[in-house]
C-alpha cells in the first residue's frame, strides 16, 4: 500500500480509486466478527474509517447494519424510533428489549419500549440500558471477573448448574445479583421533557427452569432475564430474551451465526444474540478499544486472541491476571506519553491504585456477606458446587441457599434485642402497625370524650 502511494503522482489517495464493491467490502469486513456477525464492537471500530476520506466516509454511512432506525431526539435523550434489533418475542404485546443505531448521528443505545406497540412502527423509549456496562456482563471479554454475569461462562460452555429454590428472588423468579448496583438505568417518566431518573436496582440474570419430578430444584438456562425495578427493589417488570430469537420489522430474521464449532452434531449450546451483538465473536483488539480491558489482550503469544470454545476456569483466570497487568502498564506509559497541560494531576503511585482496588473488591464482599458472617451462595465456583455435590462436602465459607441471618427488628423497622430470630412477613409488620395506629386514635378519642375537672366560670 505505501509503495503504490509513493507511486501516485496524482493528489489523490489510493482510497479514491478502490470502486464502490471494494469499499463496501473493507467496511463490512471491519464491523464484522470471526463468524461474520456485524457487531456493536465491530461498528464502534468501522467509525475509524470516517476520518480516511470522504469516499470511505460516506460508504460508513450508506452501507445498511441490522440495528439502523430512525431516531427522534429531546437535545440528547431518544424519545422514540423506527426500526432496531429486537431481542424479544414480536408476537407477545409485552415490554420489549432492542439494541439501536442511528447512522446520521453514529450513536448506538439499548432500550425497553412500552408495551404494546407495534414493531414494525414507531417505538417509545421507555428505558436506557448502558451499553459499555451491558457488554462488560453478557459479551464474555471482561477481564475483570467479578463485573461479568455469575456462570456466564459455565452455562454458555453447556455445563449444567443447579439452583436451589432458595437462591430465587420471589419478584422475579431469578437468581439476583449478589451485591446492586449491577447496572444503572436511565429513564424519563411521565413524560419526555421530565428529569432523567436513574435505577440502580434492574439487573441481568440467567433464566431458570423447574426439573421435573424434582421437590424445589432448579436448572439455569442459556436465556437472559431483564428485570426492570418499578417499586424501588420490591417489585419488577420481568423480560426474557430467548437465545435464538431476533425480531426486526415484525418478522423473525436470522441475523446471527451463533454456534462455535461448524458441526451440527456438537452438543455444545448456542450462544446468546445479545451477547454475540456485543462482541462475543469478536477480537479482544476490537472490543478492548471500544470500552473494557478485554481478557483476550494478555500479550501472550500462544493464548486466544478471540472465543474459539470451552475454556478452563484456571486459563481464565490466568488469561485476566495477564490482560489487567497489561493493561495497566499500557495505561501508565500513555500517561507518561501526554504532554503536560493534558495531564490531571500528577501521575498516581502504585501504592494508591493497589488501595484503591483493594477498597472496591472489600466493599464488593461486604455488600454480598450476610449478617451470619458468610459469603452468599451464588458467588462460589461452579467447578467447586459440583465437587461438593459429588463428594459431600459443605465449605463453611459460603452460605446455604436461600440461608438468612435472624432479623432482630421490630415492626417500626427499629433494632430490638427482645426478639430471638423471629422474622415476620410484610403482611404481619403491616397487621401490627394498623393495630396500633386504631389503639392510638381510641386512646385520642377518649381523651377528647373526657368531661372537663374546671368550670366555665373560671374563665
Amino acid at each position: 500500500m505505501a509503495l503504490v502511494v509513493a507511486s501516485t503522482s496524482t493528489s489523490s489517495s489510493v482510497w479514491d480509486l478502490l470502486g464502490r464493491d471494494e469499499l463496501e467490502h473493507i467496511v463490512n469486513a471491519t464491523r464484522s466478527d470471526t463468524r461474520g456477525n456485524i457487531t456493536i464492537p465491530g461498528i464502534a471500530a468501522a467509525c475509524g474509517l470516517r476520518g480516511v476520506c470522504k469516499a470511505t466516509a460516506a460508504m460508513h454511512k450508506d452501507t445498511p447494519t441490522p440495528y439502523d432506525a430512525e431516531v427522534l431526539y429531546n437535545t440528547r435523550w431518544p424519545v422514540g424510533f423506527r426500526g432496531g434489533l429486537g431481542f424479544s418475542d414480536a408476537d407477545k404485546p409485552s415490554m420489549r428489549f432492542f439494541i439501536v443505531y442511528d447512522p446520521i448521528k453514529g450513536r448506538a443505545f439499548a432500550c425497553t419500549t412500552k408495551e404494546g406497540e407495534r414493531i414494525d412502527g414507531w417505538k417509545e423509549v421507555k428505558r436506557l440500558w448502558p451499553l459499555p456496562r451491558l457488554a462488560r456482563l453478557v459479551n464474555g471479554h471482561c477481564a475483570d471477573l467479578n463485573r461479568r454475569l455469575i456462570d456466564l461462562d459455565a452455562v454458555a460452555s453447556g455445563d449444567i448448574l443447579f439452583v436451589k429454590k432458595g437462591e430465587l428472588s420471589h419478584s422475579t423468579g431469578v437468581v439476583p445479583p449478589p451485591w446492586y448496583p449491577q447496572i444503572v438505568t436511565e429513564s424519563r417518566e411521565p413524560f419526555a421533557h421530565a428529569t432523567v431518573a436513574k435505577h440502580d436496582h434492574d439487573y441481568v440474570a440467567h433464566k431458570v427452569t423447574l426439573i421435573p419430578d424434582t421437590k424445589g430444584k432448579y436448572v439455569k438456562t442459556p436465556s437472559f432475564v431483564i428485570a426492570s425495578a418499578f417499586d424501588y427493589r420490591n417489585g419488577h417488570t420481568v423480560l426474557e430474551l430467548a437465545p435464538e430469537y431476533t425480531s426486526k420489522c415484525g418478522k423473525e430474521k436470522k441475523v446471527f451465526n451463533n454456534h462455535v464449532a461448524s458441526d451440527p452434531d456438537d452438543a455444545t449450546p448456542p450462544i446468546h444474540f445479545l451477547s454475540i451483538a456485543l462482541g462475543w465473536f469478536d477480537y479482544g483488539w476490537v472490543v478492548q478499544r471500544w470500552c473494557m480491558v478485554s481478557i483476550y489482550c494478555h500479550g501472550k503469544k500462544r493464548g486466544e486472541t478471540c472465543y474459539k470454545g470451552p475454556m478452563r476456569e484456571r486459563r481464565r483466570l490466568t488469561m485476566s491476571n495477564l490482560a489487567l497487568k497489561r493493561s495497566d502498564k499500557q495505561a501508565s506509559r500513555h500517561w507518561n506519553d501526554l504532554p503536560t497541560g493534558s495531564r490531571s494531576g500528577r501521575k498516581p503511585r502504585g501504592a494508591a491504585l493497589r488501595a484503591k482496588e483493594m477498597i472496591i473488591n472489600h466493599t464488593r464482599n461486604d455488600n454480598a456477606t450476610n449478617n451470619s458472617g458468610r459469603l452468599q451462595s451464588i458467588l462460589q465456583s461452579p467447578t467447586r458446587r459440583r465437587e461438593e455435590q459429588m463428594q459431600d462436602e459443605v465449605d463453611d465459607e459460603y452460605a446455604r441457599p436461600g440461608e438468612r441471618a435472624p432479623i432482630r427488628y421490630d415492626s417500626d423497622e427499629e433494632f430490638d434485642p427482645k426478639i430471638k430470630g423471629k422474622k415476620r412477613s410484610r403482611a404481619e409488620r403491616l397487621a401490627i402497625n394498623c393495630a396500633r395506629e386504631m389503639e392510638e386514635e381510641r386512646r385520642l378519642r377518649a381523651e377528647l370524650l373526657a368531661p372537663s375537672d374546671c368550670d366555665d366560670d373560671e374563665y
